[in-house]
């Protein structure tokens, strides 16, 4: 039976690390796969070996295509079965979810692209018009935040913000006018975003300012998700259900809204594609968090705060 995991970055001793998450617990995946080559005797320099197999960084990770996967995966299914936490050092390399702090799965994705005008819902709440097409537009990295890291309201504009939970793809395969039939096998994984929207400005500035996509909390690999035209959306505001929906109301699929996107640029391994939300009806102020929830995927919680 395949082990489900979810791979996410994590930060220990001031150093970010590529973890792995299996229940409530998460490994330090390149670690893991040393303690796994050294149990096996498969190595004789069991932490070169995983430097090669497992990088410790995400987009490197899923470069390495399903070989990488398997290999955490094989790694992690031999620890979880001899309850081994411990590498070829005795390092620590099991943790509690608690005992460490979550980032943002991929920091520097070389593209973060948001769909928009995707659910008739959102045009209803925003006042847009359906434009016939799926609609795309680009955010900064300087945008992205973890999970519980702040939504910082800009101070010259913090009325009107809004919110939106967003199944959100991870490119695994080079992708440049893929047809829609042949997106899936270049998909690598699903997360959450968050796409915070300043109401009534510019879109180069409503759409990207910093802490404005708060991404995470993890990347749950494709082949653990049956059905992503599926998935309950949900969007909590102080505990309160604001947006309650699924990725079934979609306009226009999901395949179909990558492949526009591969029209006009190419698309590598890494790069982060949300596809858009069903629309907000209310309006942040700080000290509100917010919850992000994606059936299958888990919950991405982040506080607001006001710029400083």
């Amino acid at each position: 039976m395949m082990l489900e995991v979810r791979m996410c970055t994590f930060e220990m001793n001031e150093q970010r690390r590529l973890g792995a998450v299996v229940g409530d617990r998460i490994y330090d995946a390149n670690l893991a796969r040393a303690a796994y080559l050294a149990a096996k005797k498969i190595a004789t320099d069991p932490y070169l070996l995983a430097n090669a197999e497992v990088p410790s960084e995400m987009v490197a990770f899923i470069q390495g295509g399903d070989g990488s996967l398997l290999v955490v995966r094989t790694a992690l299914a031999y620890l979880e079965e001899q309850g081994q936490d411990t590498g070829p050092s005795g390092e620590k390399i099991r943790y509690a979810l608690g005992e460490v702090k979550l980032r943002t799965p991929i920091p520097h994705p070389g593209k973060l692209v948001c769909m928009g005008r995707i659910y008739q819902g959102h045009l209803e709440a925003s006042g847009l018009e359906n434009l016939g097409e799926p609609v795309y537009f680009i955010k900064p990295n300087v945008c992205i935040v973890g999970p519980d890291e702040p939504v910082l309201l800009p101070k010259v504009y913090p009325a009107r913000t809004t919110f939106g939970t967003e199944l959100t793809l991870i490119v695994g395969k080079r992708m440049k006018n893929t047809p829609p039939a042949e997106v899936y096998d270049h998909i690598w994984g699903y997360t959450i975003l968050n796409d915070v929207t300043l109401r009534g400005k510019p879109r180069t500035k409503n759409k990207m300012f910093n802490t404005s996509g708060p991404t995470g909390p993890w990347i749950v690999p494709k082949d653990q998700i049956k059905d992503p035209q599926n998935l309950r959306l949900q969007f909590r505001l102080n505990g309160k259900t604001i947006q309650d929906g699924n990725t079934n109301l979609m306009m226009w699929d999901i395949p179909t809204c990558v492949a526009e996107i591969a029209k006009y640029m190419t698309l590598e391994p890494g790069d982060v594609i949300a596809t858009g939300d069903l629309g907000a009806t209310e309006l942040l102020s700080p000290g509100d968090v917010m919850e992000c929830e994606v059936e299958g995927i888990g919950v991405l919680r982040n506080p607001v705060e006001l710029e400083g």
